[in-house]
Parts: C-alpha cells; structure tokens; sequence
C-alpha cells in the first residue's frame, strides 16, 4: 500500500476552554485502499487504570499549567482510543465499507475483553475524582459510537462488548449516585448510561438515565441559568455549554433512538442561553463577576440544530465528545439510528 492509498484528514476542534482544546485527528483509509483489502490501523492497546489528576489550583477555578499538562499526558492513550473509533465509526457512516465497521469492531473488543477503563489512577480518597470523569466522558462518546456502527457482526463477541460496555455504564451510574451536588459531570452521566443504554438496548439502563436526566433537568433555573456552573468564574458560560452538550444530545437520543418526544422547556431554555453565550460570552460576566472567556466551536450545537431540521448558524465540526463529526451523527440520530433496528 502507497502513501496515496492513505487520505489524511485533519479536523481541528476547538471545544469550550472548560473542556480545553482538543485536536481531533482523524485518520481515515482511502476507497482506493478499501478496494484493495486495507488493514486497519495499529490499534490502541486497552488502557485499564484510567490515568488523570486535579488540575485547578487548591480552593480556585484557576488552572495549574504543570498539573494540566500532567493530566493531559496521562490521558492520551485514552484520547487516541477514543479519536481512533470517532475515525472508524465516522468512514462507516459516511461510505457504508465493512471495512471500517471491521476495524472498529476488533478495537472495541480487544478493549471489552481487558475489562478497560475499569480501575481509576486519580485518588478519590483525596477528592480527585478525574478518572470517574474521563470514565463518564469515554462512555458518553462510546454509547454515541456505537449508535452509528450497530452491534458487532459476530454475535458472541458483541455480547462481550455488550456486557463491557453495561458495566462500565454501571460503574459511572454508581459513582454519580455517591455524589450529592449535580453539576455538569452528573449530565454526563445521564449521557454515558443512556447512550449506552439505548445502543445496547438494555432497559434497565434506559430507566436509569430517565431518572436522572428528570434530575438533572430541575437544576435548571428560569431563562436556562445553572447556579452551580455560575461559580466558575470566567469559564461560567463555557461551562453552561459544557452541561448543556450532554443533555441535548441524550434528548436526541432518546427521541431518535426511544421514540420518546417530549422536550422538557427547561432544556429548550438552557440551549437557547448556551446559543446567545456562544455570540457573546459577556452576557454572563455580572452574574459570575468575572469577565467570560469565549466559547470554542460546538459541534453539539450543530448536530442539535440539523437533527431539529433548523439552520445552524454554528458550522460543521468534530469533537472525540461526539464520537466525531456533527455530520455523520446527525446523519445517524435523522436516520433514526438504523443500525440498532
């Protein structure tokens, strides 16, 4: 195979600065390669101790260059893991090829067979809990990934993703459970056990993520305020993005994928903000006294505004977050995410 045979696409992603920036690159096998029998790319090794550690200084929402840049470093294999399966499941959608649908099968099962992302590096007992949180943000990604490939075409391996997947769900569920306040990290939550939920059709995960999506949806003050992330100072209105994203995403789901319509106006209220905050961010700066730091390109907004059948005046992108472009899941939720039928 030639250096033609390989198209490299490189889609740089800017999500809000409470998440950072994040550069998402995809590569992707050429129709010429695919024609002639493509490997697939060297696969990411499973990661079973998630890596991750507090970045803000001690009592601030100010962040520690040193300790960012550690957090990050640790992270990448599970970065990698997750860009590489946003690449295979973004080609299958966008060209059909068993190819890459092969590929990001054996992927994911060398990963459910490792038992991955199930043991956590981050010391809890001291209040760092930034395992649990790439736990939940991996499984959110997952469950939207798996939406857009369909089970694994051998039915005993898709059971043991299956089963990989419900317990990793579980584990986030369990863990939210133990948490008293519900911030952006519990809407996650509602997406990492519901996407997954609906993408393996396991009901008693649905239930739960409608529980708690009801939970995390009475958080939400008139004109779509959220008091908890107003405490982040200059990241107040990134962060309202930040807890928006999952729960616009999991009202797709739930409607495309369960068939259940009802859009909670709280919800309508909260994505509405977050659209007037990505215009002008300073809209928030006397309520969280600070002046706001600007919102980086959100490709929720975009899959929400397509799948919704409105204009979107935010513009194509990707995010690992979406498990990979705005295009291809809006293409996938519109569908009615054929590959679960």
């Amino acid at each position: 195979m030639t250096g033609k045979d390989i198209l490299t696409v490189n889609i740089v992603t800017k999500i809000c600065a409470s998440l950072g920036v994040v550069t998402l690159s995809l590569m992707a096998l050429s129709a010429h390669a695919q024609a002639n029998g493509a490997k697939c790319p060297a696969a990411i090794k499973p990661v079973i101790v998630i890596g991750g550690n507090r970045f803000y200084k001690k009592g601030t929402v100010q962040r520690d260059t040193q300790l960012y840049d550690k957090n990050q470093a640790s992270l990448r294999p599970v970065y990698d893991f997750q860009n590489q399966i946003s690449s295979l499941s973004d080609k299958f959608v966008q060209t059909g090829s068993a190819q890459y649908k092969s590929c990001a099968d054996r992927l994911l099962l060398s990963w459910a067979r490792s038992n991955a992302l199930s043991k956590f590096g981050s010391k809890s007992s001291a209040g760092d809990f930034q395992s649990n949180y790439v736990q939940q943000w991996a499984m959110a990604g997952l469950g939207l990934a798996r939406l857009k490939l369909g089970p694994l075409n051998n039915g005993q391996n898709d059971r043991i993703v299956r089963d990989w997947l419900k317990r990793t769900a579980l584990s986030v569920y369990d863990f939210h459970q133990k948490i008293k306040y519900h911030n952006n990290h519990y809407d996650w939550a509602v997406l990492a056990v519901g996407s997954v939920g609906f993408s393996i059709k396991d009901k008693n995960l649905i239930a739960m993520s409608q529980k708690m999506f009801d939970i995390a949806i009475a958080e939400i003050q008139p004109n779509g305020f959220l008091p908890l992330e107003m405490k982040r100072k200059e990241r107040a209105a990134g962060y309202h993005s930040v807890a928006a994203q999952p729960l616009a995403l999991y009202q797709l789901v739930r409607s495309r994928c369960g068939n259940d319509t009802d859009r909670p106006e709280k919800l309508i209220q909260l994505i509405t903000l977050v659209k007037k905050l990505k215009a002008d961010p300073g809209l928030l700066q006397n309520q969280a006294d600070a002046k706001q730091l600007p919102l980086g390109e959100q490709p929720w907004i975009n899959v929400w505004d397509t799948v919704n059948n409105n204009v979107s005046s935010e513009k194509p992108s990707a995010s690992r977050y979406i498990s990979g472009t705005s295009q291809t899941l809006s293409k996938v939720l519109m569908a009615g995410c054929p590959m679960l039928s």
